[in-house]
């Protein structure tokens, strides 16, 4: 699954949209991924993904997936357990692609789906805990005075920019703003979570289905 380089124009898409490519190059080991069966390891992408068509039909295709939200990691997995291989590699030169247009469509495709990206209401939180931890407690204290903060913050503004100069994205100043990013994916997620529990999901003006229970 090549990943397209994104296009990023308004203030939101410009926090949110690079943590797409940031969390699979800084956070998952590539080539560990594409061969591991773990769910945690497994990332696709379904703005370009190209299938060998035996592997397709032995996973099951998108029937196999038809019920789930993230339905371009859900057909990796299938594929990966299946037998096969799969996983994401810097498609910048090939494609690009503007994923949402400004806020409202930022926001409706994020709290529709973010839900499924960690699991469960505890992974999510974990998830967004460590994340938090890591890269926005440092530019906390940073602001306090903190030398140890200000090195975690730098750190965490050099892994954003050392990113977007390979992707194509934009390193400067967008990369200052990286704890920024991570609250607002942190408020995006737990946004969903409570609108899946509500049961009033919405994606371009359908329904999604209440959970069972």
């Amino acid at each position: 699954s090549p990943y397209p380089r994104q296009i990023a124009e308004t203030r939101s898409e410009r926090l949110v949209q690079p943590l797409l490519q940031w969390s699979w190059l800084t956070l998952l080991p590539l080539r560990v991924a594409e061969t591991s069966s773990r769910p945690s390891l497994t990332a696709g992408n379904g703005q370009l993904l190209a299938v060998d068509a035996a592997a397709y039909r032995m996973a099951g295709g998108h029937s196999a997936v038809r019920r789930a939200v993230l339905d371009d990691v859900a057909l990796v997995r299938a594929l990966k357990s299946a037998g096969g291989r799969g996983g994401v590699v810097d498609g910048t030169g090939l494609a690009t692609c503007r994923m949402y247009d400004g806020w409202p469509d930022l926001r409706e495709g994020y709290e529709k789906s973010a839900w499924a990206a960690f699991g469960s209401p505890a992974g999510a939180a974990a998830v967004v805990g460590v994340l938090g931890v890591v890269y926005v407690v440092p530019a906390l204290a940073a602001l306090r005075g903190s030398f140890v903060g200000a090195v975690g913050y730098g750190a965490a503004v050099t892994g954003r920019y050392v990113v977007a100069e390979r992707t194509g994205g934009r390193s400067l100043p967008d990369s200052f703003g990286h704890p920024a990013s991570v609250v607002l994916l942190g408020w995006l997620t737990a946004e969903s979570w409570l609108r899946r529990r509500r049961g009033d999901l919405r994606w371009k003006g359908r329904p999604l289905s209440r959970p069972k229970g």
